[in-house]
C-alpha cells in the first residue's frame, strides 16, 4: 500500500511540474483500459487526450504541417553509416561485429487504441498536425503494426554494467527505431516505438510494455523537459487488448496487465 501510494504522489508531482509550466498545456483523462504510445525523441506536451475526444487537441505552433498520411520519413538515413548486423531474423542470440539489426515491429493481435497523443511534440517536431493522427492509420503505426514506407526500423546493440558488474551485451530489448526525420526547423529526430515486440537483445523478455510504466515515462519526460533537462519526449500512447504478464511487485505473485506501445 505504502509504494501504491509512493506511486501516485509521484505521478502528481511529475504532472504539476510537466503541465503547469505553460497555460497552452492541455491534459485530459484517458480510459486506461484504452491508451496508447508514440514517442517523439525530444519534445512533447504533456497533453493527453482520448480518443473519444477526436480533434479537440490542438497546438497553435507557427511552423508548417502536413497531414501523416503525407508525412516521410528522412531519404537517406545516418544510421547506414553504422555496422549492421548481417543475419536479419529477430530471435534472441549474440551479435557480433554490429551496432545495429534490423528489427521489423511485432504486431499485436488484439484491438488497439490510440489513447493519448503529445500536439506539441506531433507539431513542434515531427511536422505532423495533430488534427490528423486520429486515424487507423496513424493508429497502426503507432502501434507497430504497420511500418511506414521509408522506414529503416533497428534495434541498438550496447553493453553495459548492471548492479556493478560488466553485464555484456544488452541492447535494445523491447523497442524498435523506425527511423529518422528532419523537420522544417532542419532539426533532425529519431522516432522509435518501445513495447513494439521482442528483438535479438531480448533476453528473457517479451518485448512487450505496460500502461502504467509507459504513463509514468510519458510523464517524467515532460517534467524534464520542462525543467530544462534534455530527454526524449512522447508523442503518442496507444494500448491494446492483449494481456500480458507482469510481477509489478517481484513478489511471485505475477497477474495480467494490458500491453502498451511508445512512441519516442
Amino acid at each position: 500500500a505504502n509504494v501504491m501510494r509512493f506511486s501516485t504522489l509521484f505521478l502528481q508531482i511529475l504532472c504539476v511540474a510537466s503541465c503547469s509550466v505553460s497555460t497552452e498545456s492541455n491534459f485530459g483523462a484517458a480510459d486506461a483500459t484504452e491508451e496508447s504510445a508514440t514517442c517523439a525523441s525530444s519534445s512533447t506536451d504533456c497533453s493527453l487526450a482520448s480518443s473519444r475526444a477526436e480533434g479537440k487537441l490542438k497546438y497553435s505552433g507557427s511552423q508548417q504541417t502536413v497531414d501523416f498520411s503525407a508525412w516521410q520519413f528522412a531519404p537517406v538515413s545516418l544510421l547506414q553509416q553504422f555496422p549492421m548486423d548481417d543475419d536479419e531474423r529477430n530471435f534472441v542470440r549474440q551479435v557480433r561485429h554490429a551496432v545495429f539489426s534490423l528489427v521489423h515491429p511485432t504486431p499485436l493481435k488484439g484491438q488497439c487504441h490510440l489513447a493519448a497523443v503529445s500536439p506539441r511534440a506531433l507539431e513542434d517536431l515531427l511536422d505532423i498536425s495533430p488534427e490528423s493522427v486520429w486515424t487507423d492509420e496513424f493508429k497502426n503505426f503507432a502501434a507497430g503494426n504497420v511500418v511506414k514506407e521509408g522506414s529503416s526500423p533497428l534495434s541498438h546493440r550496447y553493453g553495459g554494467h548492471q548492479f556493478g558488474d560488466w553485464a555484456g551485451q544488452l541492447g535494445d530489448g523491447r523497442a524498435v527505431l523506425l527511423g529518422e526525420f528532419v523537420n522544417s526547423k532542419g532539426n533532425r529526430w529519431e522516432l522509435q516505438l518501445k513495447g513494439s515486440g521482442k528483438t535479438p537483445y531480448s533476453r528473457r523478455g517479451d518485448g512487450r510494455a505496460v500502461v502504467r510504466s509507459s504513463v509514468r515515462e510519458f510523464l517524467a519526460s515532460e517534467a524534464m523537459h520542462h525543467l530544462h533537462v534534455p530527454t526524449s519526449r512522447a508523442a503518442s500512447l496507444v494500448i491494446c487488448d492483449d494481456w500480458i504478464w507482469r510481477d509489478q511487485f517481484y513478489n511471485g505473485h505475477p497477474r495480467q496487465e494490458k500491453s502498451k506501445i511508445l512512441s519516442n
